[in-house]
């Protein structure tokens, strides 16, 4: 006995069977949906047929059981009530008179109600109606049902074995006429190799395929034949060739690619630099242009106007326009001195990096930093213990510089922010710090050019030049780490660098 698994490996590679079942299924398929179109329609006529015949029954009968109980003659109210006995579609009938007395003549069991009326019964004597009582009609659909049941296994049983019949034929007539024709072109197909090309593709009668699809395939394997044969004929020709130059093309290869790739690493590297310097000046032309531009612009207008009116202005309006000139004129110097730094950092000129103790750097930055803390009453909390690291201790103030700055001015009302490592892990090769905040976050348009040159973090403020985060990422290449930014859980800002692990924690 055939396993399942065998007949569905059969079945998978048998076309002819996979024709045949879905040819059955899709044609059953519509059997199906015509024998129940069939039955529905049987049933609605079956349906308006009863509505006819119950309407019939309205007209010729409900006048006279009217009379009957007008007039209280019960032989003539049984003979009318035995009248709608003839009816086949009737199953029950209930009369009701005025006084509620209840006659009901069961003609059929009524096991599902197909169709009822309730008919009232009323004379009209004078121009006034007289209320007598009710007829209620009853038909069954025990009767349709039996009927739509006989058609839809009549209509099911011979599309079935229709099918099923006509299925076996399709099967037989594909498996002479295609499945064994392409179980042959397969064959020949695996066993065409270079080493037997010399014989062609004959079907047996082959001159019943001439003129069709598998006279056409069967064709082109025997061109196909013909033409593998002479380019292998081509082929060993030119290998024959070629087997001769190999060894010296090999050794020509070899030391020319060496060649091609030292260049190569030279011209890339130099690429790079170039790339970088070529970005880095046109960044600063637009630095200039720009950020320069404002503040000396304020600077030279503030000038003239105190040298044209300082005779006319009192003391504490010539101070508000020296305090705007030195507010300028110390803007334009930070400017300065974050691009000489930026050029610092160009350099490849190696730095010489010593034990640096973490928490010193942050305070360092926080003695920096106070009045802008104070300003924006911020609170900074140290998650360490810190290690101490192989590094140059004025960049790391630096970078603290920035990270806490930022997380000053944008990172709550008051800025509340934490400071921490991450904790050491077997696979962990360096030391990841970060800079949490709990402010608004960065946009998802912004975050790819956080770190960029000339870039600002918040565009909408007036005294970012866009230099920071560029400054961070520089240094960190330097130190051979890097740097980034994250959404914190919870909400705000998670800004983090690293550094190589040079050494213990402490």
């Amino acid at each position: 006995m055939n396993s399942p698994l065998n007949i569905r490996l059969w079945f998978r590679q048998n076309m002819g069977a996979r024709l045949a079942l879905v040819c059955f299924g899709w044609s059953f398929l519509a059997a199906l949906l015509i024998t129940l179109w069939l039955v529905q329609h049987e049933k609605n006529e079956a349906l308006q047929h009863a509505e006819a015949e119950l309407h019939k029954i309205s007209q010729s009968y409900l006048p006279g059981l009217s009379d009957a109980l007008w007039t209280m003659d019960p032989q003539r109210l049984r003979s009318q009530l035995e009248a709608l006995k003839q009816f086949p579609e009737l199953a029950r009938i209930e009369l009701t008179d005025d006084s509620g007395k209840l006659t009901r003549i069961d003609l059929r069991p009524l096991q599902q109600l197909l169709l009822e009326h309730r008919y009232p019964l009323e004379v009209q004597i004078q121009g006034q109606h007289f209320q007598l009582g009710e007829l209620h009609l009853m038909v069954d659909a025990e009767r349709l049902n039996n009927q739509m049941w006989e058609t839809a296994n009549a209509g099911l049983l011979t599309s079935f074995f229709t099918l099923f019949l006509s299925s076996l034929l399709l099967l037989r007539l594909f498996h002479r006429w295609v499945t064994r024709q392409l179980h042959q072109l397969a064959l020949y197909a695996r066993q065409l190799n270079a080493n037997n090309l010399s014989a062609s593709l004959v079907l047996p009668d082959s001159t019943f395929y001439t003129d069709d699809e598998i006279g056409a395939i069967v064709d082109a394997f025997n061109g196909m034949q013909q033409r593998l044969a002479k380019e292998l004929q081509h082929r060993t020709a030119v290998e024959e060739e070629l087997k001769s130059y190999q060894a010296e093309l090999e050794l020509m290869v070899e030391q020319r690619t060496a060649q091609l790739a030292a260049q190569t690493k030279r011209l890339e590297q130099q690429s790079v630099l170039l790339q970088e310097q070529n970005a880095d000046l046109n960044a600063f032309a637009h630095t200039v242009a720009h950020d320069l531009k404002h503040p000396l612009t304020n600077l030279i207008g503030t000038t003239r106007l105190l040298t044209g009116v300082a005779a006319e202005l009192d003391t504490a309006q010539q101070q508000k326009f020296l305090t705007e000139i030195l507010t300028a004129s110390q803007k334009m110097n930070v400017m300065i001195d974050a691009l000489l730094q930026l050029a610092a950092l160009h350099s490849e000129v190696e730095v010489t990096k010593t034990d640096v103790v973490i928490e010193q750097t942050i305070e360092e930055a926080k003695h920096h930093l106070q009045p802008l803390i104070d300003e924006y009453h911020s609170q900074i909390r140290l998650c360490g213990p810190f290690p101490t690291v192989k590094a140059h201790p004025q960049w790391l103030v630096e970078i603290w510089l920035n990270y806490l700055s930022n997380a000053i001015k944008y990172g709550g009302k008051p800025a509340a922010i934490e400071i921490g490592i991450d904790p050491m892990t077997n696979e962990t090769k360096e030391w990841r710090f970060w800079v949490r905040d709990h402010g608004d976050g960065i946009a998802a348009d912004q975050k790819d050019k956080l770190f960029a040159e000339f870039s600002r973090l918040h565009s909408v403020r007036a005294d970012s030049h866009g230099l920071g985060l560029s400054i961070v990422r520089r240094i960190c290449h330097k130190l051979g780490g890097s740097c980034g930014y994250e959404s914190a859980p919870g909400g705000g800002s998670k800004f983090w660098f690293t550094l190589p692990l040079t050494a213990a924690s402490r």
